[in-house]
C-alpha cells in the first residue's frame, strides 16, 4: 500500500495482526511481535481505512483521512490543521511501536537530461 503524508509517498506495511472490536475500541493483536494495542474510536476509524487500502493494494493519503474525520465528527474547517497534526502523531506512534513499516518511495526524475 502507498501512504501519502504531506505529499511524500511511503511504502506502508503492517505487522500481521488479528483484531476484535469491543464497544468503540479496536484491539489489535500482533502475533509475530507478541504485542497488543487498544485503539480508541478515532484511531479505529483510521486503522479501518488502512486495512481497506491494504486489501486493495491501494493508496491512502492524509487528506482523505482528514476529510473522513472532519466529516465524521462534524468539525469546523479551522480544526483541519489540528486534525492533520494528530494524524501525523498517530503514524509516528505506530512507527515507534513497530507495528507499521514505512519507507520513502523515490520519485522518478521528471526532468529531461540534456
Amino acid at each position: 500500500m502507498t501512504l501519502i503524508l504531506s505529499d511524500v509517498k511511503f511504502n506502508f506495511t503492517t505487522e500481521a495482526f488479528d483484531f476484535e472490536t469491543v464497544n468503540d475500541e479496536t484491539i489489535l493483536y500482533f502475533k509475530d511481535i507478541k504485542k497488543a494495542l487498544v485503539l480508541n474510536n478515532t484511531c479505529s476509524m483510521i486503522w479501518k481505512m488502512i486495512a481497506e487500502a491494504q486489501q486493495e493494494d491501494g493508496e491512502l493519503n492524509d487528506e482523505s483521512i482528514t476529510d473522513h474525520l472532519m466529516e465524521q465528527f462534524r468539525l469546523p474547517e479551522e480544526m483541519r490543521r489540528n486534525v492533520k497534526n494528530d494524524i501525523y502523531e498517530l503514524f509516528q506512534n505506530f512507527l515507534a511501536e513497530k507495528i507499521v513499516h514505512m519507507s520513502v518511495i523515490a520519485e522518478e526524475n521528471k526532468g529531461v537530461c540534456a
